[in-house]
Formats: C-alpha cells, sequence, structure tokens
C-alpha cells in the first residue's frame, strides 16, 4: 500500500468508523439482541452490547453459574471433611460400672 491509498484509508475509518455487518442471524436472535441493546445501559448502542455479549462468553463477567459451581465445590469440601472426621463409639454404662458399645445403625 502506498502513502495515498493509507491516507485514503485513514478518511474512510474517520467517517464510517468501525462498521460491522452481520447477515443471516436469526429472527428470534436478532429480536433477543435488539432487546438486550434496547436496555438503558446500552441505550441502544449495538457496539457496546455486543463486546459485553463476548467478554460475558470469554468469562471476563463472572456468571452466576459459575458462582453456583464454586459453592457446590466448597460443600463438596465441607462434606468429605465430615466422612473423614473419626467417629466417637456411644457406651453405656451399667449400673455396676461396665460399659458396653452400642451397635451403629447403619
Amino acid at each position: 500500500m502506498n502513502e495515498g491509498e493509507t491516507e485514503i484509508e485513514k478518511i474512510k475509518d474517520k467517517i464510517h468508523g468501525n462498521r460491522l455487518v452481520i447477515s443471516n442471524v436469526p429472527k428470534n436472535t436478532l429480536i433477543r439482541f435488539k432487546e438486550i441493546a434496547s436496555d438503558e445501559d446500552f441505550m441502544e448502542h449495538y457496539g457496546f452490547t455486543l463486546k459485553y455479549l463476548v467478554d460475558f462468553h470469554d468469562g471476563i463477567i463472572q456468571s452466576g453459574v459459575e458462582h453456583i459451581e464454586g459453592e457446590v465445590q466448597l460443600l463438596k469440601e465441607e462434606v468429605e471433611g465430615l466422612k473423614q472426621k473419626p467417629t466417637e463409639k456411644k457406651h453405656r454404662t451399667m449400673m455396676d460400672g461396665k460399659k458396653l458399645e452400642e451397635k451403629e445403625d447403619e
């Protein structure tokens, strides 16, 4: 590319900006995208809406599922800790002072 073509490209970018045209979008998906974009956070700015959705997909924004999975993992660890605790055997003391072990119920 020569210097003249580079200048022309710069001028085109200033006039048109970074444009993105997407075709063959399923109707329901397009409707949902427009609903998300019309939210007051995006104010129908499709570029910001697209960035948000890509960030969400890439995991920059933590989803609720990841939070729940983390909580489930903590609960699993607690259960494993409880399983590893030694259980105390129950004793009954007879009138004469002898101790009898009780059988564990299963």
